[in-house]
């Protein structure tokens, strides 16, 4: 099943529950893999803008032996919240989490379903839920939204008996780039730790492409000498446009994250040619 986040969950939350009333010889290992804030744009898969500039083979492999979902809509979009509705299967105004607030580890949850049923559970990557995780015989979690570089985890283990994930004791990784241990980590789990003769259930979850898109150096120059395409409302402005539109902080060319990119930017008057350079860098480090 080809997945990607953000969606409504009750759906695959009851078809998971189904199979776990299969035999034992016939229920499916589940690798539950989550990227985070991923456009459908940035996988090839989905034929969009960028599938010719930027086309991502394996992700498109698994899409070719799985499924597509293509009109697929959130309930609650942002991070914390939408991966509370993932996890319970419940609306945000259900689960209780409608904002950064930590999961109620009380509540009934996929992993602990997952693990009652014989399955062997494991966690690696960002979670973001605040609280300790439970269901789960292994985890190994970014604290909050984690470092791209020099990665900290919270293993299991060293968790602080407050349930605060933050509280705990972290280890760090120096010299790694978060994706690249976040997939080191899974697989040494599957190398050295897995029951062959249980069935698993692994989450994956990565904290890329989330902002600020600080990509593994070994991609420094991929794209750079490309021109992305600009969507048809780059240069558009709020002129005629609802009130609300001047109240947006979502202007590509004038946020101080963004312009964090190149000092120069800073200096660059105002205008449709700042625009259009921000853009390009801006879009260039989120493919990386």
């Amino acid at each position: 099943m080809f997945l990607i986040k953000k969606f409504g969950f009750s759906y695959l939350f009851l078809q998971i529950l189904l199979g776990l009333h299969c035999t034992r010889a016939s229920r499916p290992n589940i690798l539950y893999i989550m990227s985070d804030d991923h456009a459908a744009h940035a996988i090839s898969a989905y034929g969009g803008r960028l599938a010719e500039i930027a086309p991502t083979p394996n992700l498109d492999r698994l899409a070719s032996e799985g499924m597509r979902f293509t009109n697929a809509f959130v309930t609650n979009s942002i991070c914390t919240p939408s991966r509370t509705v993932l996890w319970t299967g419940k609306y945000s105004h259900i689960n209780g989490v409608y904002k950064f607030t930590g999961l109620d580890q009380r509540l009934p949850t996929l992993p602990k379903y997952m693990q009652a049923h014989g399955y062997q559970t494991g966690f690696v990557g960002k979670y973001h839920l605040h609280t300790n995780p439970v269901g789960f015989d292994h985890w190994s979690i970014l604290p909050g939204q984690g470092k791209y570089h020099d990665t900290e985890f919270i293993e299991m283990g060293n968790q602080h008996p407050s349930g605060i994930v933050r509280q705990g004791k972290p280890t760090p990784y120096k010299g790694w780039h978060s994706t690249d241990i976040i997939t080191k980590k899974a697989l040494d789990w599957f190398n050295t730790t897995r029951v062959p003769e249980k069935p698993f259930f692994y989450m994956l979850h990565y904290k890329a492409p989330h902002d600020l898109w600080e990509h593994a150096h070994r991609y420094n120059d991929y794209l750079a000498d490309v021109v992305i395409p600009e969507p048809d409302n780059l240069l558009d402005h709020s002129s005629g446009r609802s009130p609300a539109m001047d109240q947006s902080t979502q202007n590509i060319a004038s946020s101080e994250r963004h312009m964090n990119f190149y000092p120069s930017i800073k200096e660059m008057p105002p205008g449709f040619e700042k625009r259009k350079f921000v853009y390009q860098e801006y879009m260039k480090r989120y493919l990386r």
